[in-house]
């Protein structure tokens, strides 16, 4: 389990092709650091397992499912990824649950700079819709946003100053492909109801009195 939190930007050192999954060799300077192997890291709200590990960097595995699933597909040498080492028992939770599990990929629709801040305008991928609400949390690159505004169609998210300088969302344009977490508790949400509504029939309404 993840919070959204980001703790380092790694770069991308050397990806390596491994039959139809890759390695990725991730410069890092502090992440590492009382980590063993089989240790697991959200990259950019990724989870993924840590194979091997230096003192300047991790390498990470990702299987087939979680390359055609995500943005990895697309990730180069040289490119930042938010970083994110697991929370231990008794950590704080300053952001909110994130498990690592990317829902969607979308797009970047439009950024509008506030100040010392940006406003980001996300595509709601199809089918997705119930999953988010206004004031909602979403994990955007595997960084733990705010809903500020929602349409049928798209949200917006706020990013203060301090998430610009300390993560890689500093870099997106409009059209950027971002990996996509919903909140884990509204999915359960939506879950049940839709289970309850495919109880509903006209005998369990005579039941409960309609």
């Amino acid at each position: 389990m993840f919070t959204g939190i980001i703790q380092e930007t790694g770069k991308i050192r050397r990806i390596e092709q491994k039959g139809s999954g890759k390695h990725i060799i991730i410069e890092c300077r502090n992440l590492q650091s009382d980590m063993e192997p089989g240790a697991s890291v959200a990259c950019n709200g990724i989870c993924l397992t840590v194979t091997d590990l230096d003192k300047n960097s991790i390498r990470v595995e990702a299987m087939e499912e979680t390359i055609s699933r995500t943005t990895l597909s697309g990730w180069q040498v040289g490119d930042f990824l938010n970083l994110e080492r697991s929370v231990r028992a008794g950590g704080n939770l300053d952001g909110h649950i994130v498990q690592g599990h990317v829902d969607s990929v979308s797009a970047v629709l439009r950024i509008e700079q506030l100040g010392t801040s940006k406003i980001l305008k996300i595509a709601i991928p199809d089918g997705y819709e119930k999953f988010i609400v206004d004031k909602g949390s979403v994990a955007l690159n595997g960084v733990s946003l705010t809903v500020t505004s929602l349409t049928s169609e798209s949200f917006s998210v706020s990013l203060v100053n301090y998430t610009i300088e300390h993560t890689n969302l500093k870099d997106l344009k409009p059209g950027s492909k971002v990996n996509i977490e919903f909140d884990v508790i509204g999915k359960y949400i939506a879950r049940y109801i839709d289970n309850q509504k495919n109880k509903l029939t006209e005998e369990r309404l005579r039941e409960e009195g309609f």
